[in-house]
């Protein structure tokens, strides 16, 4: 392995251990740059917090949506018409919840991962997506 190669490596463990850290986005961006790697620089010289937090719940969103049977667009789309409809609609899309305390904890990770792949902070409080209508 090259000198320059664990140079690369090195900034990417760092980026592993937090992938927030906007600065070595940044110092990683100015080193690839020097050492020809234009377009990975302009990738993380172009990084920004929350387009990452949008990625994140990106695929956790496509993971919960693989995980209940229904595509990723239909995940999204749960959390979309529910807003929309200011919390008057019941969620037909959800066919594996028999058990309260799974439903609990998937409502709130799916409302917090929602919101970080739209890129939005909605105020939900009160707000139950996956309880029954009737």
């Amino acid at each position: 392995m090259t000198e320059l190669e664990r140079q690369k490596i090195s900034f990417e463990e760092i980026l592993k251990i937090d992938r927030y850290d906007q600065t070595t986005h940044f110092v990683f961006a100015d080193w690839l740059s020097e050492h020809g790697f234009d377009e990975l620089a302009e990738h993380h010289r172009t990084w920004t917090e929350t387009r990452q937090k949008m990625e994140d719940g990106r695929e956790w969103i496509a993971a919960f949506a693989e995980r209940i049977g229904v595509t990723f667009q239909q995940a999204m789309e749960m959390g979309n018409s529910y807003v929309e409809a200011d919390g008057e609609q019941y969620f037909s899309l959800i066919t594996e919840y028999d058990n309260p305390k799974i439903r609990d904890e998937d409502e709130q990770e799916y409302w917090k991962h929602w919101q970080m792949a739209i890129g939005v902070v909605i105020n939900l409080a009160g707000r139950g997506i996956f309880d029954c209508s009737c």
